[in-house]
């Protein structure tokens, strides 16, 4: 009797991939439709639908199929797995991950009045740690993944707080198949899943045509003439049967399933970040408009603020005529709530989140990614200001401005004035309701700010006056000597040497530390890059050029909030701008670079920031969480021919916002908004700022970064804590990408009610990474970074009700309020 090898057909549908967004969904809705009209007639055969974008245009397409499909799925026919959209798991925060699972399943659910407890991501390159928690929290039993296994994976795939689903690898990719080969390798397949059942993927890769997937020399293979050809076949011992998903796992069992935990470092290298600079800043900058938009809408509604009245112009459509200037699907969602314009916004996120870069018509998909996100930038900024004006307007405070801290601490930092503010002279400065007055400075660029606190989910009232504050010397300077700049504050002394424009020391005065590493800080070296964007192999590039050469030009200054120094120097003819500021308001000091990239091609560069040796421990900032550098999942490594050298995969990572190197009691803490770092021994640190590669898809297309791009690296030392013990650099990483928010347009006060002030009774504990009002009901979700446990504690003034846990679909799960190690809790008041 032969023995059974199971095997799913599913799709493979990139939406940036083999043309524009709508040419792929064309394509993809074809492929669904063979499939289902195949399925209806043919009972045995079974299709797995990977994410629910797809599956939404094709019922809108085809409306009169929707019976059909609900009828294919709930005989588990059909499958369709979780997400919206398929996405790098590395590269985004921790709420884009989890706000991709949520729409997903509301939206089959919506589709079909199915659910659904798979998630497919055939061809994702990286999986973040914390996946596990999130999926298991929306009611995913199974995650199905390729990459990074030449023969399979099974296991529990085990989060940061001890959460496990169970994670299977498909064995020799999820399309590219020598059959003759994996038959030869069954034993070893079967060892590495710990079953004798096995499950393999043939997918309609890369938009093939339904019944059809790719063998391993490229070439587009029937799998009905394959199937049959093998169990025809009398002498082949195995008979290949189409199988149910979750079916043929409970077949496998997991009764002694082993565990695994910690992440898989993006198989794609840098492909996401430094590739494509400017999109993933963007990327960033809506990360924090979307949770603040949120935010701001819920404290009104929790604060019973009339919102109804907010508006805005569809991104998709010329208002004056009616005619839609883009064709894309997403022009037939017409918002007509505040609630609905921003679950429209992170809709558009989700959308430039599905994991191709340029592919086929790659200045076409770069920019509807950029059309798409500065529609919901545009969306976000706009909510956030009417809210909080609406706020201003209840409360009856029209004189001044108002400055709102969104994050659930006590916030001090600076606070930045526009240039409506510049009206009354060079000097000026601001009082708060309480009399105290606080100078405003400008910055280099001309932006006038000042430092203050404000206190958590709360906002504070500013006036301007014309006093002007006397501050106390900081016992700031800048000594000069030759070649020699030191800045020099009470936290720090830093040493700049204008002959290779770089810092060439840096001493903790306050902790007696020497924190110089065995390189110069702030070189930027060119290095030759022949490889395509996501298949990077050299590991010994060719040096083209770099920033380690005389400055050509040198200003520095200093006032009572820092002192600072810029260099200017050049890097393969473009022009590159060294910023070192020195705090004197908090323990910490900044490098910015700033290049003014013209795009040299085939190159990559790299930033150069050493650490001591002495600092054995890296950890880094990851989705909802910390990582320890080195602890990926067990023996998961590059394995397809479109991936980065095994070299490279052990030391890139995806850093989200900040990273931490420690040893003997002390560390050095790094804040930054570039996430691709080179970790490489003996703490020598590379970010990888920008790469002028190939496309992977269409070999003619670059993707060039021009223009003047932006990074900052926020420095601070300690001793006697750990990042790991104590949230502090995780909370700052969230302070200097989302800034305070300043509402100072006129308006008409409503009245004096200031009984909502705080705006939100919420503990300090976690981090308030997101506030949702729905249905009368307000949900707030915290996560946890320290190994301190602590409490969750938010509520309404107007309730008695006691704030229960629910999953990520809004279920009552629990009462504890309990917040440990590494957990995402989210919270029903």
């Amino acid at each position: 009797m032969k023995k059974e090898i199971y095997y799913i057909h599913s799709t493979h549908l990139d939406l940036f991939w083999m043309g524009s967004i709508e040419h792929c969904m064309d394509w993809g809705s074809k492929i669904i439709d063979d499939a289902v009209e195949d399925l209806a007639r043919d009972g045995k055969k079974h299709f797995t639908v990977e994410s629910v974008r797809f599956l939404e245009y094709y019922l809108c397409r085809y409306p009169h199929k929707k019976e059909t499909v609900r009828r294919l799925l709930e005989n588990g026919q059909l499958e369709a797995a979780a997400c919206y959209t398929d996405r790098l798991e590395n590269h985004y925060d921790g709420e884009a991950l989890v706000r991709n699972v949520i729409y997903g399943k509301k939206l089959l659910k919506e589709l079909t009045g199915m659910d659904t407890e798979i998630a497919l991501h055939p061809d994702l390159p990286g999986l973040a740690e914390q996946t596990p928690q999130i999926y298991k929290k929306a009611g995913v039993k199974y995650y199905f993944f390729a990459r990074g296994y030449e023969d399979g994976a099974r296991f529990y795939w085990e989060a940061l707080d001890g959460s496990r689903i169970i994670a299977y690898n498909f064995p020799k990719h999820y399309a590219y198949y020598n059959f003759d080969r994996v038959m030869r390798r069954i034993d070893e397949i079967s060892k590495q899943i710990e079953s004798d059942v096995i499950l393999l993927s043939c997918s309609a890769g890369d938009l093939g045509d339904y019944n059809t997937f790719l063998d391993d020399t490229g070439n587009r293979v029937k799998l009905d003439d394959m199937m049959r050809r093998y169990n025809d076949d009398p002498n082949c011992p195995y008979e290949l049967v189409m199988g149910n998903i979750p079916a043929v796992m409970k077949q496998m069992g997991d009764a002694e399933l082993s565990v695994c935990s910690g992440e898989s470092p993006c198989r794609w290298g840098t492909y996401g970040s430094a590739t494509n600079v400017s999109s993933f800043k963007q990327d960033k900058q809506l990360a924090s408009l979307l949770e603040d938009a949120g935010k701001t809408l819920a404290l009104c509604e929790l604060n019973r603020i009339d919102v109804s009245k907010f508006s805005t112009a569809h991104p998709f459509v010329d208002t004056e005529n009616n005619r839609l200037i883009r064709r894309y699907f997403d022009a037939a969602i017409r918002p007509s709530s505040p609630a609905e314009w921003l679950d429209f916004a992170w809709r558009l996120q989700l959308i430039t989140h599905d994991h191709n870069y340029a592919g086929r018509e790659g200045s076409t998909s770069d920019f509807d990614r950029y059309i798409f996100k500065k529609s919901a930038i545009r969306i976000c900024e706009e909510l956030i200001q009417f809210c909080t004006k609406r706020i201003r307007e209840k409360s009856g405070e029209n004189t001044g401005f108002c400055v709102f801290n969104l994050l659930n601490w006590e916030r001090a930092g600076e606070i930045c004035l526009s240039d409506l503010f510049q009206g009354s002279g060079s000097h000026f400065s601001v009082k708060d309701r309480s009399g105290k007055i606080y100078s405003v400075f400008r910055r280099d660029d001309g932006v006038p700010f000042f430092n203050a606190s404000i206190k958590s989910m709360d906002y504070e009232v500013f006036q301007f006056c014309d006093s002007v504050v006397e501050e106390e010397d900081p016992s700031c300077s800048i000594k000069t000597s030759g070649n020699k700049i030191t800045l020099e504050n009470p936290f720090y002394a830093v040493e700049i040497d204008t002959s290779i424009s770089a810092v060439t020391g840096i001493t903790d005065k306050t902790g007696g530390e020497n924190l110089t590493g065995k390189r110069p800080t702030g070189i930027i070296n060119a290095y030759e890059d022949l490889s395509v964007d996501v298949h990077e192999e050299l590991y010994d590039r060719k040096l083209l050029d770099t920033t380690k050469k005389a400055a050509k030009a040198v200003q520095y200054g200093k006032d009572a909030s820092c002192v600072w120094l810029c260099m200017e120097t050049e890097i393969c003819s473009s022009k590159v701008l060294l910023k070192v500021q020195l705090s004197n308001i908090r323990k910490e000091f900044t490098i910015s670079p700033v290049i003014y990239w013209i795009g040299k091609k085939d190159v990559q560069l790299r930033f150069q920031m050493d650490l001591p040796e002495k600092y054995k421990t890296l950890f880094y900032g990851v989705p909802y969480g910390i990582q320890v550098f080195g602890n990926y999942i067990r023996d998961a490594f590059p394995a397809a021919g479109d991936e980065i050298s095994r070299e490279l995969f052990k030391e890139y990572r995806e850093v989200q916002g900040w990273f931490a190197a420690e040893g003997e009691g002390r560390g050095v803490s790094v804040c930054t908004d570039q996430s691709s770092f080179a970790f490489k021994e003996n703490r020598e640190i590379e970010a990888v700022l920008i790469r002028n590669v190939k496309s992977c898809g269409d070999h003619e297309v670059y993707i060039p970064n021009h223009g003047e791009q932006k990074f900052y690296f926020t420095y601070t030392s300690y001793a006697g804590i750990s990042a790991k013990g104590d949230d502090r650099f995780y909370r700052r990483s969230w302070e200097l990408s989302r800034p305070f928010r300043v509402s100072a347009e006129k308006i008409s006060p409503e009245g004096t009610d200031k009984s909502f002030h705080p705006l939100l009774q919420c503990g300090g504990e976690g981090i308030l990474s997101s506030l949702d009002f729905e249905k009368g009901a307000c949900f707030a979700r915290f996560f946890s970074v320290s190994e301190k446990e602590a409490v969750v504690s938010v509520s309404r003034k107007d309730s008695g009700s006691v704030p229960v846990e629910t999953d990520l679909l809004g279920n009552t799960i629990g009462t504890g309020m309990g917040l440990k190690f590494g957990e995402i809790k989210t919270v029903k008041f």
